[in-house]
C-alpha cells in the first residue's frame, strides 16, 4: 500500500498581493563610484563630492581661469503702458499757493558736450499773468528786476535784480586796503561784434553755485545783456535780442531778461 501523500492545495492570492509580488525591492547593494566604500553611504557622498570628484566650486574655477557668473537681481521693466511725464505738483500751506511743473521733451536736440535745453511748463497760483495764461510761465530762465517792494527805479544802483533759481544779485565788490574801503570790482571792457560794453559783475546774496554773473552794457547805452557762466563752465545769455528783453521801446532799461542761448567751453549750443 502506497504511502499515504497528502495533496495540499494552493490558495489563489488577492489581487493586493498580486500586485505587490510584482514590485518586489531588490536585495542588491547598488553600485558606488570607485575607490568609495560601498558599506558607508556617507563615505560615498563625500567621495561623490570630494577634491577628487568632477564637481567644481568657485575656487577650483578661478584656480584655472575659468570665470564664474552668478545670477544678478534685476527690477522689472515697464512694457508699452502709459506711465506720468515726471510732472511734480506741490502745495505751500504757509502761503495758501500750489505750483505744478510739467517737463517738455526736447528729443534729438542734445548736441556734442551734453548740452541740452532744459523746458517745462510751470504754474504757480500766485504768480500773475505770464505767456501761457495766468500763472503760467515757461522756465526759460531770466534776470528781472525785483519788484516785490516797490516798484523799480531802473536804475542799476539802487535796483535789485534777482537770476531765476538764485537769491537776489548783489554788485561784487573789491577791497582797497590803502584807503580802507569798499568799491565795485572793476573788469576790463570788451568788444563783441564791434560794440565794446561795460562790464558789471554781480554775486548772489548767498552763494551756493559760484557761477560768474555779468551784466554787458553798451558805452552807447543802446544795448545791455547778461552772461552768467555756470560752475561747470557752461555759458548762458539773457537779453541779447530785442525779443527777449521786456522793457519800454524808447527806453533800454528792461525790466526782465529772458535766457536766450546756452553753450559750452566747446562752443556748442
Amino acid at each position: 500500500m502506497d504511502a499515504y501523500r497528502p495533496v495540499t492545495s494552493q490558495q489563489p492570492r488577492s489581487a493586493g498581493e498580486a500586485r505587490a509580488s510584482q514590485h518586489q525591492i531588490p536585495t542588491s547593494r547598488p553600485s558606488f563610484l570607485p575607490g568609495a566604500d560601498s558599506s558607508d553611504p556617507i563615505k560615498h557622498f563625500a567621495a561623490s563630492f570630494g577634491p577628487g570628484s568632477n564637481s567644481k566650486t568657485a575656487e577650483d574655477a578661478s584656480d584655472q581661469g575659468q570665470s564664474v557668473s552668478g545670477t544678478g537681481v534685476s527690477l522689472p521693466k515697464p512694457g508699452g503702458a502709459i506711465g506720468s511725464m515726471n510732472e511734480k505738483f506741490a502745495v505751500h500751506p504757509s502761503l495758501g499757493t500750489c505750483s505744478c511743473s510739467v517737463p517738455i521733451p526736447s528729443p534729438g536736440v542734445g548736441v556734442r558736450g551734453g548740452v541740452e535745453p532744459s523746458l517745462a511748463l510751470s504754474y504757480d497760483s500766485g504768480q500773475g499773468n505770464g505767456l501761457f495764461g495766468i500763472g503760467w510761465s515757461l522756465g526759460l530762465g531770466s534776470v528781472t528786476r525785483k519788484s516785490e517792494k516797490g516798484i523799480p527805479t531802473y536804475q542799476d544802483e539802487s535796483d535789485i535784480f534777482i537770476l531765476s533759481g538764485v537769491e537776489d544779485l548783489v554788485p561784487e565788490l573789491s577791497y582797497d586796503a590803502a584807503n580802507n574801503s569798499w568799491h565795485r570790482l572793476e573788469v576790463p571792457p570788451r568788444t563783441l561784434n564791434g560794440v565794446q560794453f561795460e562790464i558789471q559783475r554781480y554775486r548772489p546774496r548767498i552763494e551756493s553755485g559760484f557761477a560768474i554773473i555779468e551784466k554787458w552794457t553798451a558805452m552807447s547805452r543802446s544795448d545791455s545783456h547778461w552772461r552768467v557762466i555756470s560752475g561747470d563752465n557752461q555759458t548762458s545769455t539773457f537779453g541779447t535780442s530785442p525779443q527777449s528783453r521786456i522793457c519800454d521801446p524808447s527806453d533800454q532799461s528792461c525790466y526782465q531778461s529772458i535766457r536766450t542761448s546756452v553753450f559750452d567751453r566747446f562752443s556748442s549750443d
